[in-house]
């Protein structure tokens, strides 16, 4: 009896007095920087003294972290000239195409999507024929632009 009595007397201290509790809180943080890697075909050589040919490539996209509801765009250069010009200042004149279709300097190459990880664009290179060739070594570049942009 003298414990059921304690223990009474303990509770009613308890519902008198009253127990507080407090809450706390933790913040939880997680920042993911954007990012992206791509890497244009490295390098295209036509055979030598063959007029027309064509070679194949791929742009590929490994790593496309950006937020949502953008898209990696990737474009030939809006100043592209698409000439390859000898040492001694001559040119021949190359198209390069998605499929069968001509690529126009600015025109889209490809785009990934926020939440896609990679991506891949084989693209031909077409060396254009002319009537009367001309000896020589002939150098050109095809530059890309890469930029974030909204996908819609």
């Amino acid at each position: 009896m003298k414990k059921l009595l304690v223990t009474i007397s303990v509770l009613l201290c308890f519902l008198l007095v009253g127990v507080s509790a407090e809450n706390d809180s933790t913040q939880l943080n997680y920042t993911v920087e954007s990012s992206y890697t791509w890497a244009a075909p490295a390098n295209i050589t036509f055979q030598n003294n063959i007029n027309s040919e064509a070679k194949t490539g791929t742009l590929s996209v490994t790593e496309n972290i950006i937020e949502n509801g953008k898209k990696l765009h990737i474009i030939i250069d809006p100043a592209e000239d698409f000439l390859l010009t000898s040492t001694a200042g001559d040119t021949r004149t190359y198209v390069v195409k998605k499929g069968s279709s001509p690529l126009a300097a600015g025109a889209t190459v490809i785009d990934v999507l926020a939440g896609t990880n990679t991506g891949s664009q084989e693209l031909s290179f077409e060396l254009q024929s002319v009537t009367t060739q001309k000896a020589g070594t002939y150098t050109g570049v095809c530059n890309f632009v890469a930029s974030i942009v909204n996908a819609n």
